[in-house]
């Protein structure tokens, strides 16, 4: 199934990293509330735009289902706490926008490498144009100690659920592989 027209990074939709509650311990963000599934790419593309226009950090996942084919998910944020993931959940009930549930999501795949939010612009915006919905999560360099961004897509309970995700973002022509959130 074809996707609709690509978004534009712009507004609610640009490129922004959050590091002001960044642990110098823990630098994981493996927590998302999930608030749709459906057999519909498109569908579910939709609904994370939509997400992204009221100014939450929605994308998209799908999952190779044993017995019922790919099914694709929409989530909201790469949170580091299950109480973040939490607050955002009952925002999103109190605002009636979704029920949802918290879900524990550990891997995602990173494309390109990771940088400043700079460095990582032009590839956001090539991604958005490709109907991909990018989300940056900060991670710590390990020579530098600096805190920078990187750019997912997807995220994935097991590391083998994202080989669907990492092999479709190869074959488009991207480096990519499976990292933890």
């Amino acid at each position: 199934e074809k996707l609709s027209q690509p978004v534009k990074g712009d507004g609610p939709l640009a490129l922004t990293l959050d590091i002001k509650n960044i642990s110098t311990e823990k630098m994981e963000h493996s927590f998302s509330v999930q608030v749709g599934a459906s057999r519909s790419e498109q569908r579910c593309y939709r609904i994370a735009v939509m997400l992204r226009k009221l100014g939450y950090p929605a994308f998209n996942s799908s999952l190779s289902l044993p017995g019922k084919g790919i099914w694709h998910r929409v989530y909201i944020g790469a949170f580091s706490t299950r109480d973040s993931a939490q607050n955002v959940k009952d925002r999103l009930f109190r605002e009636d926008i979704a029920k949802g549930f918290i879900r524990h999501m550990p891997y995602a795949v990173q494309i390109g490498r990771s940088g400043s939010v700079q460095q990582l612009e032009a590839l956001h915006e090539k991604l958005l144009s490709t109907s991909m919905l990018p989300y940056p999560t900060p991670i710590r360099n390990a020579s530098s100690g600096q805190i920078e961004g990187r750019l997912l897509i997807g995220a994935c309970y097991k590391r083998e659920d994202c080989d669907l995700l990492l092999s479709e973002t190869k074959a488009s022509g991207y480096s990519a592989v499976i990292v933890e959130r």
